[in-house]
């Protein structure tokens, strides 16, 4: 499925407005920590398409009728900049199993390295 970040306007096209422009692109803390938040804001938007499962909570007060994610999350970042938004997401989904695909292009090839 593919969900364009951009289709509604929101906060994540200021984060992209800074990332791409040059004169805030000065220092590279502030640059990996805007991918770190749009990686927040992506994962925000990839939650409201998952699948879900009902579960009961005990709240000590009683219980209560819960949902959580019933999907397996796997995670393509392209290496380097795309990292900072893994960590993003990580820290969004941090109970899941996050499969990472790493993928790095050159020219001539493109290389996957693959960690569960």
């Amino acid at each position: 499925m593919v969900h364009l970040l951009t289709s509604k306007r929101s906060v994540a096209d200021e984060l992209l407005y800074e990332l791409r422009d040059r004169s805030h692109n000065r220092n590279r803390q502030l640059f990996r920590d805007r991918m770190k938040k749009l990686g927040w804001i992506m994962a925000y938007e990839i939650s409201q398409n998952l699948e879900y499962k009902s579960c009961t909570a005990d709240t000590g007060l009683g219980e209560a009728q819960s949902f959580i994610i019933n999907d397996e999350l796997v995670l393509c970042p392209v290496l380097r900049a795309g990292l900072a938004m893994y960590e993003g997401c990580m820290r969004f989904f941090p109970e899941q199993k996050l499969h990472l695909y790493l993928l790095t292009a050159s020219i001539n090839r493109m290389v996957v390295l693959i960690f569960k």
